[in-house]
């Protein structure tokens, strides 16, 4: 990497990139920038920056160590976000990271244990085959159906001849497959909790005040399973959709910003990786067990921009294919103005009718009333207001003795 004037320029085999550097302010917007798709860099120059380490096999602890460091041994976890694309790097530097706040005495090293429900983020098609369910998997309600409330939760006890039973306090059911918008399929995972935990909130619970993607900070555990947070909302005991919250998805970062990010990952794509290492100001770093195999994952540097690809496209077109297509688009745009015409004078033509038969109503009305009004005498209050001036044009008097008929 070196300097050309005002612009910042990556060396990459074939395909020199130049960034200005009045939009270039740190290190870590040019490492954002490489990974929006405008090059790789394969030299050792990240390692300079510091933003990839190759830390082999034990990637996770080398980012649980930056993670330690960058909080200042735990005092300020709020500073630093930490990011991995799949749940099981996410659980284990999880683990790592809790260990590492237990040696510092930030968390007690005995806590309480909790069951919590994995989703296994099926598609509505997925559960209502029977055939993807398995003794054992965990069932969360999310709205009410039946005798289930949101919220309840319950376990897969055997699955026969197209019926899936569930069984919860000893009582078995089936499961309304044919209302798969209404439960959450996955699985049950044993967790510890102590005080001062993180906790991420992955569904919402209205009642509680609880938002899904939202990060809770433990504070007391109660004796019936419910959990107290600093923030002031208590978690229900019987609301299993959460989980630590330390080390979060690319997809779950979306939407923050901290002071430094971690990215602990095997493997990035490009969406993944411009989101994961765009939610820190001061800091980016990386940690991966091969840089090689990370960088493979990544978009080259010499793709174009889709208005260039069009641009070159059009002028490729032959004069006569360019003539049709014009000619087809100014025929689409007629075919649309008419259709925008007919529909105004469908309306219209509408109003004209609902006027006409409003006067058709009134006329029917004042029939009904000659008619009734040659045989009996009407009190004029029990008119209708448009039709007393009539009435009393006809030489009908309040004083003479009248008989009260309503008119319904």
């Amino acid at each position: 990497m070196d300097s050309v004037g005002n612009r910042v320029r990556v060396n990459e085999p074939g395909c020199p990139v130049y960034l200005a550097r009045k939009y270039v302010t740190s290190s870590h917007e040019l490492f954002v920038s490489l990974f929006q798709g405008l090059g790789r860099v394969v030299g050792s120059e990240e390692d300079v920056l510091g933003w990839l380490h190759d830390s082999g096999a034990d990637y996770l602890d080398r980012a649980a160590d930056d993670y330690l460091r960058l909080t200042k041994s735990g005092t300020d976890l709020e500073s630093v976000l930490v990011v991995s694309p799949t749940w099981a790097e996410n659980h284990g530097l999880t683990e790592a990271i809790r260990s590492r706040l237990k040696e510092y005495r930030w968390l007690t090293t005995e806590g309480t244990e909790f069951s919590v429900h994995d989703s296994f983020q099926w598609t509505i098609q997925q559960k209502r085959n029977v055939a993807n369910f398995r003794a054992g998997q965990s069932i969360v309600f999310t709205r009410p159906v039946g005798n289930w409330r949101a919220g309840d939760s319950t376990e897969v006890r055997r699955v026969a001849d197209g019926v899936v039973t569930v069984v919860s306090k000893d009582v078995e059911a089936p499961l309304p497959i044919k209302t798969p918008d209404c439960f959450d399929v996955g699985r049950s995972r044993s967790v510890e909790i102590a005080s001062g935990e993180k906790l991420l909130v992955r569904a919402n619970q209205k009642r509680s005040g609880l938002i899904n993607g939202q990060v809770l900070t433990v504070d007391t555990i109660e004796s019936d399973g419910s959990i107290n947070t600093r923030e002031g909302l208590r978690i229900p005991a019987g609301f299993r959709q959460w989980c630590h919250g330390y080390v979060v998805t690319s997809h779950k970062s979306q939407g923050r910003t901290h002071k430094h990010v971690i990215v602990a990952a095997e493997w990035l794509d490009a969406k993944s990786a411009y989101v994961a290492c765009s939610r820190g100001k001061a800091s980016c770093t990386i940690h991966t067990p091969d840089k090689t195999h990370l960088l493979e994952r990544l978009p080259e540097g010499t793709r174009r921009a889709a208005l260039d690809v069009l641009s070159e496209s059009v002028k490729q077109v032959p004069e006569e294919i360019g003539s049709r297509i014009l000619a087809a688009r100014i025929s689409a745009w007629a075919r649309l103005k008419q259709v925008e015409a007919r529909e105004v004078a469908q309306k219209a033509k509408m109003s004209i009718r609902q006027r006409i038969e409003r006067i058709r109503q009134r006329v029917r009305m004042w029939q009904r009333y000659r008619i009734v009004s040659q045989h009996q005498r009407i009190a004029p209050e029990l008119l209708p207001k448009q039709d007393r001036s009539q009435h009393q044009q006809i030489g009908l008097r309040r004083d003479q003795p009248s008989v009260r008929i309503r008119i319904s």
